[in-house]
């Protein structure tokens, strides 16, 4: 049975890992890692389009989201959508301009699943 220290850090390692692969792709695209995961975030959670959503589910501070759905938004990435029902909520939307580095940003998701389930094959 795995230790809680053991468990943390093994999901430390996976989210270094992680950065690693998208590292190259953020350098290459002008992107932060923290905006590329709110890209891949709405497009991988269609429904959870909101600030809020991302805070809660990334588990990343407020202004932090702020900041970078700004940026995201200043670079044609994203646009706000009012809610009708909600005067208050807008809804986070992926423009033309995002997919093309969400595109890859998936590719790069999938090869590291392909990469994490090969190596856990290997150990059972």
């Amino acid at each position: 049975m795995m230790t809680a220290s053991q468990f943390y850090v093994m999901a430390r390692r996976l989210e270094d890992a992680y950065a690693a692969q998208m590292r190259s792709l953020c350098k290459e695209t002008g992107v932060a890692q923290t905006a590329m995961d709110i890209l891949l975030f709405l497009h991988n959670n269609p429904g959870y389009d909101t600030a809020r959503d991302i805070c809660t589910y990334r588990q990343l501070k407020p202004a932090l989201v702020s900041l970078y759905v700004e940026n995201l938004v200043q670079s044609g990435h994203l646009r706000r959508e009012s809610v009708p029902e909600d005067r208050r909520k807008c809804r986070l939307l992926l423009t033309a301009q995002a997919l093309p580095v969400v595109e890859k940003g998936l590719a790069l998701q999938a090869a590291f699943t392909a990469l994490i389930s090969a190596s856990r094959s290997s150990h059972f």
